[in-house]
């Protein structure tokens, strides 16, 4: 069948219609794709983000834990000076909380001597952005300093500008410089501090009493203290020892603030960093002027020692070497000895040894000594060439160039001293005789001791009921008083014998080592007052005047309070014997820190500077004269004396001279 034209016309529409769907499908599919490749690209990028934000948060966590963990002190700060953000750390150091710290400025913590340095730091950088760190003194609230070193930076975010400062505390480092401060103070050396380039940043005291240079003088460059003589060669070692980083030495002359110019060994030593830089220079200078002087010293008795060993006609004096062979012979060895110079450099010291000291090895045996102790020898007959003997004093000394240097040999030294010894030996036999005398005359002595003890025994034994008998008798109220004053009389003399002999007995226990005293807790102004009524009569009766001068409350010491009492009556005893009449007897008492004192002084008759040590001793009163005009056996001030050495004290008497009178005076430790 076929097709009509009208068929064929509407055909044609469709196919266009197709072509243009399948276009826009086409163009509709790459658009789709195009937006699929878009959305993955965003897909990338929203993950990129998100890992970014993640980081990002991880590293705001790290730096708020560095900021809130660090061990030093980190705080954000103002342009105006306040705090912004701060940590624990720097809380702890500054003693004040966060939130304190939130409401107040540097201004506010810093102390006052050390704000306008900060401020101006603060200015400095904010100005030029360099960073700045100092050195400054914080103020906790209690007042207490604290020492702390700030390290400023600028910072900048947004536009908006702040300061980073990380603070630690210098608190030990500063009592750590303080101490080497004063330890470096307390040495005599000289001690000085370089930095990297050689600029001296610190001196010691020492420095400072030697060269008499202010602070400020020795900080801006010192005047040249070196010895013209001395300047090249120092300052040469000195270059080349800082140059190559190594340790400088040298021995030099300082001129000193009164101009004199003293020898110094000078010793820098590097001090490095880790990587081995050198940081600074330590160096010490130590004063041995006097160590030069004596070995300039010692140089000139070398050779005195020298030009001895040759002139010397009163000692014979040569040297050997370790072996024993002369190496040097003197002139005076040649006189005493007999043998010229010739017989015997080089030949051995054997020579003058006797065949019996060879066979003992003593010359070995002396030099070996010598080398041990320093010396060696000893008074011997020796025999010179001749055959002649003599004694001679000999002296051997290990040789040594320097104090540090091995011996190198031995001066022998030899002095005849024959009628040296022959003196000594008469010394020896009078001495001898001196002795067995002494040994007689102690004999004699223990004789007597034991004498005067038996004596007093028997002497007091049939005195004291006499005393009783006489005291017994004057109590009876009927007796005549006729009689009682011949009574009173002879019981006052019967006291005074006994007295006498119970001296003599306490003077044998001194002499024997039995005198003892028994220590009890009393008032000493208790004896003292029964030492004053025993002598009142004696005073009394010589018209004398007695001024007490006590204490009005008690003074408690540990002692024997009979034996201190009978001090007491001993001393105004001796004050009231030997002070004219109508005379003065003063008695003092008083505390002098731990101690009670007392003192017993008088306006007699004096004592010579001379007899001051002799009072002491017994049946000693300075003299016949004094004997025979005022009597007594002189056994009270050593009996005294005695007494209180065992209570620890010392009998102590003072006086300007004859007629001027005495004082006597003992110190007691007052008990708790």
């Amino acid at each position: 069948m076929s097709e009509s034209p009208s068929d064929g016309a509407s055909l044609e529409p469709d196919a266009d219609r197709s072509s243009a769907l399948i276009e826009d499908i086409t163009r509709l599919k790459q658009q789709v794709e195009a937006l699929e490749s878009t959305c993955q690209s965003l897909r990338s990028e929203v993950e990129v983000l998100r890992k970014s934000e993640a980081r990002l948060r991880v590293s705001e966590a790290q730096l708020a834990a560095i900021f809130a963990k660090a061990e030093v002190g980190i705080s954000e700060i103002a342009p105006s000076g306040h705090f912004r953000r701060v940590n624990d750390t720097l809380c702890r150091i500054l003693g004040r909380s966060r939130e304190e710290l939130l409401t107040l400025g540097v201004a506010d913590v810093t102390h006052p001597e050390d704000l306008p340095r900060s401020l101006l730091g603060l200015t400095g950088l904010l100005e030029t952005g360099v960073p700045v760190s100092l050195d400054k003194r914080y103020v906790r609230p209690d007042g207490e300093l604290v020492w702390a070193n700030s390290a400023l930076s600028r910072m900048e975010c947004e536009g908006e500008i702040s300061i980073l400062a990380v603070t630690a505390d210098l608190t030990a480092r500063k009592a750590n410089e303080q101490w080497l401060r004063l330890l470096s103070d307390a040495v005599p050396q000289i001690i000085w501090m370089n930095d990297a380039s050689g600029t001296t940043t610190y001196f010691n005291k020492r420095w400072y009493e030697f060269s008499g240079l202010s602070e400020e003088e020795s900080r801006d460059g010192s005047p040249d203290l070196l010895h013209p003589e001395d300047c090249v060669h120092v300052l040469s070692r000195w270059d080349e020892a800082s140059s190559k980083g190594v340790t400088f030495e040298a021995e030099y002359r300082l001129r000193r603030y009164d101009g004199q110019y003293r020898w110094f060994i000078g010793r820098t030593i590097p001090l490095r960093d880790e990587s081995g830089r050198v940081t600074s220079w330590f160096g010490t200078g130590t004063d041995i002027h006097d160590l030069k002087q004596t070995e300039s010293a010692l140089a000139v008795e070398r050779e005195r020692l020298r030009l001895i060993m040759d002139s010397s006609s009163e000692h014979a004096i040569f040297s050997t070497d370790l072996d024993l062979h002369v190496t040097h012979w003197g002139g005076g060895a040649e006189q005493i000895l007999g043998y010229s110079a010739e017989e015997m450099i080089g030949a051995k010291v054997d020579i003058l040894y006797s065949p019996e000291d060879l066979a003992s090895q003593l010359p070995a045996a002396e030099a070996a000594e010598a080398l041990t102790s320093g010396r060696a020898g000893e008074g011997r007959w020796q025999a010179r060439k001749d055959g002649s003997r003599f004694w001679a004093q000999r002296v051997i000394l290990p040789m040594k160039p320097g104090k540090k240097e091995a011996v190198t040999g031995f001066v022998h030294i030899l002095t005849d001293e024959t009628e040296r010894e022959k003196t000594r030996e008469a010394e020896r036999r009078s001495l001898e005789a001196l002795e067995k005398a002494h040994a007689a005359a102690e004999a004699a002595g223990r004789a007597k001791d034991h004498f005067l003890a038996v004596l007093s025994h028997e002497l007091r034994t049939p005195l004291t009921p006499v005393s009783m008998i006489i005291g017994e008798v004057l109590q009876d109220p009927a007796l005549p008083e006729s009689m009682r004053s011949d009574l009173e009389a002879a019981h006052r003399n019967v006291l005074v014998e006994c007295h006498l002999i119970d001296d003599l007995l306490d003077l044998s226990r001194i002499v024997h080592g039995k005198f003892a005293v028994v220590h009890r807790r009393f008032d000493l102004q208790d004896s003292i007052r029964s030492a004053v009524d025993m002598v009142k009569s004696d005073i009394q009766d010589k018209g004398q005047i007695l001024t007490l001068d006590l204490l009005a409350e008690p003074v408690p010491i540990r002692g024997d309070a009979v034996r201190l009492q009978q001090v007491v009556w001993n001393l105004l005893k001796n004050a009231t014997k030997f002070t004219p009449q109508s005379g003065l007897i003063t008695l003092r008492l008083y505390k002098d820190g731990t101690d009670a004192v007392t003192e017993i002084s008088d306006n007699g008759i004096g004592i010579k500077p001379e007899l001051l040590e002799r009072i002491f001793t017994a049946f000693d009163q300075g003299g016949q004269e004094i004997t025979r005009r005022y009597g007594g056996l002189g056994l009270g001030l050593a009996i005294s004396s005695a007494t209180l050495a065992a209570h620890g004290s010392r009998l102590l008497a003072a006086s300007p001279g004859p007629g001027q009178g005495a004082t006597f005076s003992f110190r007691l430790l007052l008990a708790d």
